[in-house]
């Protein structure tokens, strides 16, 4: 009995403590991010990606690089060229960890018509 126990313990503060990904992608686009306030990481993340990414860039570009750094990449279910995409990185631990969404949305053609950066907490109580 003790010994489920502590398992049951040991698995609770290992889901707490998180196995994700401990840090920002290692690229020069994130870098300053993770020590920054969320603000502060939010603004350096959207000047980088606009510079990077300019409005009327194929949108291609944007989703390799942000799948290459580690993000989870959606579409919505209908593909239509006004609904938005979503990219987001969850790291730090899986409880009050910090995570960065990019959310774009493309024309007709797949180029990038606006693009929005966020850096922010996972959610904590």
């Amino acid at each position: 009995m003790k010994t489920e126990f502590r398992f049951i313990i040991a698995a609770m503060i290992a889901s707490l403590c998180g196995c994700s990904k401990s840090g920002v992608p290692n690229d020069p686009l994130f870098a300053g991010v993770e020590n920054s306030t969320y603000a502060e990481g939010t603004k350096l993340i959207q000047e980088q990606l606009q510079i990077r990414f300019p409005k009327g860039n194929p949108e291609r570009g944007l989703k390799d690089f942000l799948t290459e750094q580690g993000f989870e990449v959606s579409y919505p279910a209908h593909q239509s060229a006004s609904a938005s995409r979503v990219a987001s990185l969850k790291f730090g631990a899986s409880f009050c960890g910090s995570q960065i969404r990019v959310i774009w949305e493309a024309d007709a053609v797949g180029r990038i018509e606006n693009m929005e950066a966020r850096y922010t907490d996972t959610g904590c109580p």
